[in-house]
């Protein structure tokens, strides 16, 4: 496929130092000039950003949509793809830096418009938290085998790309998901709709930043209490994928739930996870810690 039919869209709020990088590093796509163009949808940010897109210059055919006050992710994107007449959308985050052949590689690999390409997030290695950081690499699509299918959950808005056509037909991102989640709402309706969702692992961007394990942790509980039980009344199917949100607390198998759950013993976990998050923590650890926070704000109890 022609680079010139793909057009890459970046949501940004407050990233200014990161998106300098993005831009720098979409600069240096191959073919040099690159063909292709980007939407920038600036969701109300006041760290300077607007300022500099209105400066900017450079070799990018570069379009700025300001929203003015912060609308969320979902909204940010959707502002964006209505813009864009190419055939293939690439969404980005803007706290990314690119390799050099990420957009060509994204655009070779849409031979249909049913094709949804998830590429990998890798961490810079400067940020620290080498334990936390390993483990976010290993999460989602990075957990199936080669070739194996890609469930829609597994959508990544942060890297993917996907036809025109399919995102207008399955309605673009749900804009009352400001608490996250918007990723497996989209995944799970692309998916319905028949979309041929592929990992492409050899399709790499670096994450420039990442929240450090507490307030992570804190995101995890927010996301519990207010995002999924919105997308499990949504797609109900969710609860029986994500089988431990309906676990009975009766039995044996009760026991061990009220165990873990408990305060101490989560607190002991976190504790000890926090001493050796810059050297190795077993991936369980990182699991257990996110789904009792999951788990609690799904049931409103704060552990």
């Amino acid at each position: 496929m022609d680079i010139k039919d793909i057009t890459v869209v970046v949501p940004t709020y407050n990233q200014l130092t990161h998106l300098r990088c993005l831009l720098k590093s979409l600069e240096n796509q191959r073919p040099h000039p690159p063909e292709f163009k980007v939407i920038i949808v600036d969701d109300g940010s006041h760290d300077g950003t607007v300022e500099f897109l209105k400066a900017y210059n450079s070799v990018l055919d570069l379009e700025c949509i300001f929203n003015g006050v912060n609308l969320g992710r979902g909204a940010a994107r959707n502002r964006g793809a209505a813009r864009v007449e190419s055939r293939i959308l690439l969404f980005l985050d803007g706290d990314m830096e690119c390799s050099a052949d990420l957009v060509a590689g994204h655009s070779m690999k849409h031979h249909n418009d049913d094709s949804v390409i998830i590429g990998r997030v890798i961490y810079d290695r400067n940020l620290g938290r080498r334990a936390w950081t390993r483990y976010l690499e290993t999460r989602g699509c990075a957990k199936l085998r080669l070739g194996q299918p890609v469930p829609g959950r597994y959508f990544l808005s942060g890297h993917s790309s996907l036809s025109k056509r399919l995102f207008d037909a399955v309605g673009g991102f749900d804009e009352k998901l400001l608490f996250y989640g918007e990723d497996i709402d989209m995944g799970l309706r692309l998916a319905a709709a028949g979309a041929a969702i592929t990992y492409a692992p050899e399709l790499s961007i670096k994450h420039l930043h990442t929240r450090d394990l507490t307030s992570s942790l804190r995101l995890a509980y927010e996301y519990g209490s207010k995002t999924l039980p919105y997308l499990t009344a949504k797609h109900p199917q969710l609860l029986a994928e994500l089988g431990p949100l309906k676990m009975s607390t009766a039995g044996i198998k009760g026991y061990i739930y009220k165990f873990l759950l408990n305060k101490y013993c989560y607190g002991c976990v976190k504790t000890t996870a926090k001493i050796f998050d810059n050297i190795w923590t077993p991936a369980v650890i990182y699991d257990y810690l996110l789904f009792c926070n999951y788990y609690s704000g799904f049931k409103s109890e704060e552990v």
